[in-house]
């Protein structure tokens, strides 16, 4: 955010006012405007950014994990593993969406697909 101000204040504007709807006690940056103080790290769910924060969470587990391969139940496990993300929790939030998550992953190139086991799809991390 600091660097989004000092983008417009470079631009001579009369005024710049910042908001936050969520902003973390660690923050380095004071908003003018907050909408709610988060005392303690939570995973705030975003419709927008889903895919991306999914992305960096299935990656992070993936690497973290003694295992090389994954189906999506081992990505579910490892999710509620490292991190406590239960599966109830994720499809109340986004439900039905690991296979898009997965599929973008796949297009980026941070996962291949590694075959199959038991119908499902089995992934690896990219290398």
């Amino acid at each position: 955010m600091s660097h989004a101000e000092a983008y417009v204040e470079d631009r001579d504007p009369n005024a710049v006012r910042t908001a936050t709807l969520q902003l973390l006690g660690t923050s380095e940056f004071e908003p003018d405007f907050v909408g709610e103080r988060l005392a303690e790290w939570a995973w705030v769910v975003y419709p927008w950014n889903f895919v991306e924060d999914m992305i960096d969470l299935i990656s992070g587990v993936m690497e973290k994990s003694d295992a090389e391969r994954f189906t999506p139940a081992d990505i579910r496990a490892a999710l509620r593993s490292f991190h406590g993300v239960e599966r109830i929790e994720m499809e109340i939030a986004q439900p039905d969406r690991l296979d898009e998550v997965l599929t973008e992953m796949e297009r980026r190139e941070v996962i291949e697909r590694a075959g199959s086991a038991d119908g499902e799809a089995v992934w690896t991390l990219a290398e």
